[in-house]
């Protein structure tokens, strides 16, 4: 079971979250400046409802086997500050 952290829950970032999700195998974690408790995505698939892990603080954050980072390049700065708890040894 993989555990996924996203930082940046804009557009892309909720889209992914949502989709990723739907595979009840995976454990999604989303780094959030602000928290929020569920994402409702309106797909061409139908409607997908999400209730990933929601940090806003990256101090809670742990290592994930994945860390997929969707912020703007602007944003790189506070995006970075996830890093240092969310990256493992391994992850890419």
């Amino acid at each position: 079971m993989p555990d996924i952290t996203l930082i940046g829950p804009g557009a892309i970032g909720s889209t992914l979250a949502a989709w990723l999700s739907r595979n009840l195998e995976h454990t999604i974690t989303v780094a959030a400046r602000t928290a929020f408790e569920s994402i409702v995505l309106d797909s061409p698939d139908g409607r997908i409802e999400a209730s990933p892990r929601v940090l806003t603080d990256p101090a809670q954050a742990d290592h994930s086997d994945w860390v997929l980072v969707t912020t703007k390049a602007y944003d790189s700065a506070a995006a970075a500050r996830w890093f240092e708890k969310s990256f493992g040894p391994r992850t890419p």
